[in-house]
């Protein structure tokens, strides 16, 4: 595994990838914009439920 994969697999498991329901917890200002399939982007979405990212 290349070690930005190896970074990011160790946010996630620290839970700590700064997705937009994380952002907006932190008080950051961001779009309301939701993900490709209309959900709201959290790290459980990105690596499990999205459909798109199964695809990839």
């Amino acid at each position: 595994m290349m070690s930005r994969h190896r970074f990011i697999v160790w946010l996630a498991y620290q839970n700590r990838l700064l997705t937009k329901e994380r952002l907006q917890k932190l008080n950051m200002l961001i779009g309301d914009d939701l993900c490709v399939d209309e959900q709201v982007e959290t790290q459980q979405h990105l690596f499990v439920e999205c459909a798109w990212t199964r695809q990839v």
